[in-house]
């Protein structure tokens, strides 16, 4: 798959250490953008919704968008080809947001998704779903494309497999009530948890969890 040319690479973000930079497995999949043809590089994300947002010195949130474009910058990949959302806090919130800020009103067709391996299974059931909601104005045509977890520190990667196993299966469980983009923006305001005020509410994840987001 390495240097065919897409409209667009989408690279999901997955965390920041304390410095504000990203984790390793981050890099990683940042690292992937440079061996591809691509008019852009999106790059989703404001922060996870599972604890408080890194601060800078100023006091400001860091966004991991934010973050991972300053990385691929300094990669060197163009900054003017990079694309940043700052609105999404998890992976539904990545492909919706990333389809409706940038690919639809761009006319993207052509995109590769990028995300770790532990990742992949949720990303591309989502991505798949969402992408696949009428109406849109092309077809798209989505390819996905997954890194090394390592990086991981050591009895980290089993609970977050089993986070990742549970929250795929909630999604197939909620996915079949979605028939078209209108219904799917309906439940994604008013129900889900992290863009819903009414029924917002936030995971409670145990501390190796939390450190890999």
């Amino acid at each position: 798959m390495k240097g065919k040319h897409f409209d667009a690479v989408v690279v999901l973000c997955g965390g920041l250490d304390k410095n504000g930079t990203p984790h390793p497995w981050v890099r990683r999949r940042l690292d992937q953008v440079l061996h591809f043809k691509t008019k852009f590089a999106i790059i989703p994300g404001r922060s996870t919704a599972n604890k408080p947002p890194l601060l800078n010195k100023k006091g400001f949130p860091v966004d991991e968008s934010i973050a991972s474009a300053a990385y691929l910058a300094r990669r060197g990949f163009s900054k003017k080809k990079i694309l940043i959302t700052r609105t999404s806090m998890d992976t539904i919130g990545d492909a919706y947001f990333t389809r409706v800020l940038v690919i639809d009103p761009l006319g993207f067709k052509r995109i590769l998704v990028i995300t770790s391996d532990h990742h992949m299974p949720r990303t591309q059931a989502i991505f798949s779903k969402i992408f696949s909601l009428k109406p849109h104005q092309v077809k798209y045509q989505l390819e996905f494309q997954s890194v090394s977890d390592h990086g991981f520190a050591p009895g980290i990667m089993n609970p977050r497999l089993k986070k990742e196993a549970e929250s795929l299966k909630k999604f197939r469980r909620v996915a079949t009530q979605f028939k078209n983009l209108r219904s799917f923006t309906k439940w994604l305001l008013t129900k889900h948890g992290v863009y819903s005020y009414a029924n917002a509410k936030v995971d409670h994840l145990d501390n190796k969890t939390l450190s890999t987001y």
